[in-house]
């Protein structure tokens, strides 16, 4: 009787619409067919109110032969013989009081301590992992993730599409509370566009109501993925003022269904975006940046970062997925 080794791929997250969510549905979903034969995949997908499991992991289960823990923390009971955590960004350097900072930091290097290899999902953040010599002894992993929630959605025709604007995002480091501000300083935008936000803050709403009329504004929320392809497929531009993404898959959702992308020059977006991104010069961008960027939508360019996009592929990176733990599957 053949005994069928395990790949657990475990994680707690707070919404199915997370990017760490999207991550683990999407590689769950592929994991099966890139697996040597022998090996199941076992899916456990946490509620995210359950600390106690999250913390010291469910007892209940057998032990696996590789555990691929998507969320935070690694629980401090891993039921595997080999542990692969995927880190998504180091954000709390920026983002948290010294208190979460430290202790974020400690559970980052005792997560490296612990794992025979780590994930990762950019160049950029693998490279803020390096800094912080919280890489395990068996090396890192820079995953190429597929489009988003786009695997499946037909890419958009590229045309010469109305003046739309699309925010996205009510996250405070998405800053798009700065982003209705500049925009409301414009006279264009003023004069001839109109504002989507999709999910988007009360502030940011609040300076665009007063800027905008009632005819070119629309606020959307909860939107299916058909929604909100369609809601990129309408938009001209999507701007993206956040400059502490680890991935940002908006970025590639938008490039996706040609929309045309403005966001700060940073390293994430020159990894993911190239050439062919409107990168602004400065993470605190002026109105004439913001001006500029918006005049200088070209159908060849944005035709170049959509099919930038549509080359990504989750099956790439379940495969290299499978790739990062063959040593660790050999020796299990």
């Amino acid at each position: 009787m053949t005994i069928e080794r395990v790949v657990r791929i475990s994680g707690a997250h707070s919404s199915p619409h997370t990017g760490a969510a999207v991550v683990h549905r999407e590689l769950a979903r592929r994991l099966p067919a890139e697996l040597p034969d022998g090996f199941v995949v076992d899916d456990v997908q946490q509620a995210d109110q359950a600390l106690y499991r999250r913390v010291m992991g469910d007892r209940s289960r057998p032990q696996a032969d590789v555990l691929i823990q998507t969320s935070t923390p690694m629980p401090l009971v891993a039921r595997a013989d080999a542990l692969i955590p995927i880190v998504y960004d180091v954000r709390w350097r920026w983002t948290r009081g010294r208190i979460g900072r430290v202790y974020r930091h400690l559970d980052l290097l005792q997560t490296a301590e612990r794992s025979n290899h780590m994930l990762t999902i950019s160049h950029t953040v693998a490279d803020q992992l390096q800094a912080l010599r919280a890489v395990p002894h068996g090396g890192l992993t820079v995953l190429s993730l597929g489009p988003g929630l786009f695997q499946e959605v037909t890419p958009a025709p590229i045309e010469d599409r109305p003046p739309v604007i699309l925010l996205v995002g009510a996250a405070p480091h998405k800053r798009n509370e700065m982003a209705a501000e500049l925009l409301t300083r414009l006279p264009e935008v003023r004069d001839r566009y109109s504002v989507v936000g999709v999910s988007v803050s009360p502030a940011t709403k609040r300076t665009l109501v007063g800027a905008l009329p009632s005819s070119r504004l629309k606020f959307l929320e909860n939107l299916s993925v058909s929604e909100l392809a369609a809601t990129y497929a309408a938009a001209r531009s999507y701007l993206a003022l956040g400059t502490s993404e680890g991935f940002g898959f908006p970025y590639i959702e938008a490039a996706h269904q040609g929309c045309d992308v403005i966001a700060p020059r940073q390293s994430i977006t020159i990894e993911l975006l190239g050439d062919d991104g409107l990168l602004l010069p400065s993470a605190t961008p002026t109105v004439a940046d913001i001006g500029d960027a918006l005049r200088s939508w070209d159908r060849d360019r944005v035709r170049r970062l959509q099919h930038r996009s549509i080359q990504r592929d989750w099956s790439i990176a379940a495969g290299q997925l499978v790739d990062s733990m063959n040593l660790h599957l050999a020796s299990c």
